[in-house]
């Protein structure tokens, strides 16, 4: 072979890797217009660790497809499940509840916006993306489920304007 024959093929090689990787990173984003249904929801939570002993205080924010929007928080296990718990802890009843009604434009505005912000994202989380993450979000937009544990400001910001809503 000479050079004339192995150019075109060098260049072929370098084309297919580079467009081959261009769509590998394609293919790690899962991002889709969303059509709202009343079967979706998208569940934060937030973890405030207590000093000493005190036990940390959860804030758990819950939109459902329909717009209803539940806002728990408190030292209680409650907060984080709806299942029986020790009864006799010692913070049962420290836990405070809330919701309201959002309307169909505001309910797809956010879960949009998640699903903008990269929620479906296939990309692995590292070690170091999940060390200050303070936020978890459990999420199911368009039978798409998906758990992070993240720190993105963008999550954050999502998550401050439903808690303001109370």
């Amino acid at each position: 072979m000479n050079s004339k024959t192995t150019r075109p093929i060098v260049f072929s090689i370098i084309f297919t890797l580079i467009c081959g990787c261009t769509s590998f990173k394609t293919l790690n984003q899962k991002r889709f217009t969303v059509d709202l249904s009343s079967l979706d929801w998208v569940q934060f939570s937030r973890t405030i660790n207590g000093k000493g002993d005190v036990a940390p205080v959860t804030v758990r924010l819950q939109l459902a497809g329909s717009g209803y929007l539940e806002y728990k928080s408190g030292r209680s296990t409650k907060v984080t499940t709806d299942f029986w718990q020790d009864t006799s802890a010692s913070n049962w009843h420290d836990i405070h509840t809330d919701y309201i009604v959002l309307s169909k434009e505001e309910t797809l505005k956010y879960y949009q916006r998640l699903v903008d912000a990269g929620v479906y994202d296939r990309i692995k989380q590292t070690k170091n993306e999940t060390e200050g993450a303070n936020l978890a979000i459990l999420a199911r937009i368009e039978f798409e489920k998906k758990l992070i544990l993240t720190g993105d400001p963008v999550f954050i910001k999502i998550f401050d304007e439903l808690l303001a809503k109370f």
